[in-house]
């Protein structure tokens, strides 16, 4: 495999993580939603039931405001964008490497496909 045949390979590879990225993080992140505001829906039942005495009311209702704030975390998708940008930054490098190498061999001249491996 030459050398330029392998940072293709790269790239392919780059572009597949990403859209891997972007296909499972928003299916697990809408399948973790779900559960989350179902878990949101029980702990407000909970804080406004008459059946339960305050102290226990004020519990469930901590509990729901940290429910709404994971759900906000959960939501605001940074993850994605991170990986995204790490992803970014790993094909920036190789395109850095690529074009070293092609002024490498711009200046050697050389065309041994030995070289290049």
């Amino acid at each position: 495999m030459t050398g330029r045949t392998r940072i293709f390979s790269i790239h392919v590879r780059l572009e597949a993580c990403k859209r891997i990225l972007r296909v499972d993080t928003r299916r697990i992140r809408e399948q973790l939603l779900e559960r989350l505001e179902e878990v949101f829906d029980l702990a407000c039942k909970n804080a406004k039931s008459e059946g339960l005495g305050l102290p226990e009311r004020e519990k469930w209702s901590r509990v729901a405001s940290y429910v709404a704030q994971t759900i906000n975390s959960v939501a605001s998708g940074f993850d994605e964008q991170q990986i995204a940008k790490r992803i970014d930054v790993l094909e920036r490098i190789v395109d850095e490497a690529k074009a070293r190498r092609k002024n490498q061999e711009a200046g050697t001249g050389s065309s041994n496909p030995a070289r290049r491996s």
